[in-house]
């Protein structure tokens, strides 16, 4: 029983709560600001909106303020200063004007419904209604201050602390440091700000901001800024100081002209210098010698190269902050320029790349500029002239030009030659007659340069260039811009005709060509007819002197006879009505006996 009692308690009280909550929200739905946040200065509006179902003819609205003034709808009392209340009667409510909120307006704003007809109040379901919000009141930042003078005194590598202070905001200032006005970048260093009751009204704040840095040169003039703003006022108050930094000094000499032109000239020297404070004062030196001049310049009269080449000049100069600062420079002389390193020629394969140096020393040091010969455009600069690949168009000479000062000049020239794998020209049939001569011709064009070897051969003989051997002669020219070999031939016998080998080679490759020596056509065919009726004739004379020798072998004579018949093999004899040998072994045949004067008959 105790546990069901417990419960239904806590069902009991959870059920009044939310009757509770939901009654209070249809008797007030609305209690708030239009704007929960104002400035000092500005109006504020508080609504208190009631539900239609309220009949303030029977009921009272109560309005209760922070500084405990209290507003009752049934006897209308005048509302305090400064308030100004009306009803609406479209939204049921009560709108609160607040007029030109002071900090003292700032609170708790509520809003109550009670029944009851005099200034006390009648607690409806034992309990009064009420709903709330709170107005609260910014106060612009005023104007931040930096500590110290406007041209803030300081030294370069010294830390300093520069404090920004703005006395009174509501809320606290949002404070940052500014490299410079208006869109300044703002600083790396991180500074440290509090924020703190204002003394005199404690319901102000005090902002204090404090940048810790170390400043260089780069600072010295330079303004930073401080920054201020909150929520009350979006317009940045700004404030600045002026960095006076202090810094030993630098000093740099420079001459004009820089570079002595002449044997005898005059020379101005200026010490420039940066410092802070300023320089006064000067002292000048050549070599270890001081000089009596005090000031940033220094002119020197009777420059000669004999008497001042390479001597020291130095400036030296204090502010008395940190160490002396010097710097000195060299009289120095122009020198016309020079060459250490001349371009050399060379001979370059067609499609290979080609470099050229050349090198020149001067004062100042010289510039080096390429071009080539004929042509005043400056193909390159610099040390070495590359090209790659190189063409039969890059053949040609190529300047070095070594300039000083704009004024002396000097050149030094070289000549590449581009060449490609000999390519050969001849007439390929030569004619001649024996016993006279003949001169072949082969020749290749120069673009492909000079071959490293030109010649001919002959069956198992080579003929080179200026060789003269018996009847050889070889001669090489330039002819129609090619190179030519000629081979000349006295004498010719047959077996100097046929075949003839031209051949040539260089870096590239080489190439050969064949030129046949003949005899004329006509020539050839004479010789052959005459020959031919040689050998016919001597065919003749062989077969006739066989017969005969065979005829005189074969011959028999009769004893004791006045008429001898010669006997002749049957395949030999002559058939003396034809003209023709007898090769069948017939019965004509011819008496060589009585031929050959009846001389009597041996055995």
């Amino acid at each position: 029983m105790d546990l069901e009692a417990l419960l239904l308690v806590i069902l009991l009280l959870l059920h009044q709560a939310l009757c509770s909550r939901f009654n209070l929200e249809q008797v007030i739905p609305r209690a708030s600001f239009e704007r929960a946040s104002v400035r000092k200065g500005e109006d504020a509006l508080f609504v208190c909106q009631y539900g239609p179902m309220i009949n303030f003819n029977r009921s009272q609205a109560i309005i209760s303020f922070p500084h405990g003034g209290k507003y009752f709808s049934h006897i209308t009392p005048a509302p305090p200063p400064g308030i100004n209340i009306t009803f609406d009667a479209r939204r049921n409510a009560f709108v609160v004007r607040v007029l030109a909120v002071e900090l003292e307006d700032a609170g708790k704003y509520s809003c109550y419904y009670a029944l009851g007809g005099d200034d006390k109040v009648t607690l409806i379901d034992s309990e009064t209604r009420e709903r709330s919000d709170t107005l609260t009141v910014m106060v612009p930042t005023s104007p931040p201050k930096i500590d110290g003078p406007y041209l803030h005194p300081v030294r370069a590598g010294q830390q300093v602390n520069l404090t920004c202070t703005v006395l009174t905001s509501l809320p606290g200032a949002s404070v940052t440091w500014l490299d410079g006005a208006g869109d300044g970048h703002q600083l790396r260093q991180r500074p440290v700000t509090t924020h703190t009751p204002y003394p005199k009204a404690p319901e102000l704040i005090t902002s204090t901001s404090v940048l810790t840095l170390t400043p260089s040169r780069e600072h010295d003039r330079k303004e930073i800024f401080c920054r201020a703003i909150n929520d009350a006022d979006l317009t940045p108050k700004n404030a600045s100081v002026v960095l006076d930094v202090r810094y030993e000094p630098t000093v740099r000499v420079s001459m004009w002209p820089s570079l002595v032109d002449s044997e005898v000239s005059k020379v101005t020297l200026t010490c420039s210098w940066d410092a802070n404070p300023a320089l006064r004062s000067f002292r000048w030196f050549i070599d270890d010698t001081r000089l009596n001049e005090t000031s940033s310049k220094l002119e020197l009269h009777g420059v000669s190269k004999a008497t001042h080449k390479d001597k020291v000049v130095r400036c030296e100069a204090s502010n008395g902050i940190g160490d002396t600062a010097s710097d000195f420079t060299t009289l120095q002389f122009v020198e016309k320029p020079e060459f250490v390193e001349e371009p050399a020629g060379q001979s370059v394969v067609l499609g290979d790349a080609f470099e050229l140096h050349c090198a020149a020393k001067g004062v100042p040091e010289p510039r080096i500029e390429w071009k080539r010969q004929g042509y005043d455009k400056v193909i390159a600069t610099g040390r070495t002239l590359s090209v790659h690949p190189a063409r039969y168009t890059d053949t040609g000479v190529y300047v070095c030009r070594a300039i000083v000062h704009n004024t002396y000049t000097a050149e030094s020239a070289a000549r590449v030659d581009v060449f490609g794998r000999p390519s050969l020209l001849a007439e390929r049939t030569k004619y001649s007659r024996v016993g006279g001569m003949a001169t072949l011709q082969c020749s290749v064009s120069t673009r492909v340069t000079n071959p490293l070897r030109f010649f001919w051969t002959h069956h198992d003989q080579t003929f080179e260039e200026g060789q003269f051997l018996d009847k050889y002669l070889v001669e090489k020219k330039v002819l129609n811009e090619s190179w030519t070999l000629l081979l000349t031939i006295l004498d010719l016998k047959e077996e100097n005709f046929g075949d003839y080998n031209c051949t040539a080679y260089n870096m590239a490759g080489d190439s050969t060509v064949t030129v046949a020596l003949m005899q004329p056509q006509e020539e050839q065919a004479e010789f052959s007819l005459m020959m031919l009726g040689l050998c016919v004739a001597g065919a003749l004379l062989l077969v006739t002197t066989t017969i005969l020798a065979s005829a005189v072998c074969y011959c028999k004579a009769g004893k004791g006879e006045t008429e001898q018949k010669c006997d002749m093999p049957p395949s030999y004899r002559v058939d003396m009505s034809s003209g023709h040998t007898n090769m069948s072994g017939g019965q004509d045949y011819v008496d060589m006996e009585g031929m050959m004067g009846g001389g009597g008959g041996g055995g």
